[in-house]
């Protein structure tokens, strides 16, 4: 069905033709093509998952936990980042992928040495058994 979304799009790009002579119909097709194709990305995620996220890891713990510590400490480290290379020349597609892993790592260290067994550990994520 992917392939139907994808010639829906090449025939919407490239313009007159069929698609300009039934809009609605074309419409339709394409929106009806969509919807079923994402609903098969939902389900063959979900089986991914299902499949090869069922066991428990140590890592995916890790991760799980840190998580909302990243999410709540994220922003003032990405706008630091972000006024840093500002100027830089860099191109988006090197600067974004930069930003987001030094962001990560920068974190991540910082949860491990001075979130993840402190108080503030225990408040986010619960008391440890």
């Amino acid at each position: 069905m992917s392939l139907a979304v994808s010639v829906g799009a090449m025939l919407r790009a490239a313009g007159g033709g069929w698609p300009a002579e039934h809009p609605v119909l074309f419409r339709a097709i394409d929106a009806f093509a969509i919807a079923v194709t994402m609903t098969a990305s939902v389900f063959g995620w979900l089986g991914a998952f299902v499949r090869f996220g069922a066991r428990p890891s140590p890592a995916a713990r890790y991760l799980s936990d840190a998580s909302y510590w990243v999410y709540l400490a994220h922003l003032p480290v990405v706008v630091a980042l972000q006024i840093l290379l500002v100027r830089s020349g860099l191109p988006w597609w090197i600067q974004v992928p930069f930003i987001t892993a030094t962001t990560l790592g920068v974190l991540l260290i910082a949860y491990q040495y001075g979130v993840r067994r402190t108080w503030v550990g225990a408040w986010l994520n619960g008391r440890r058994r």
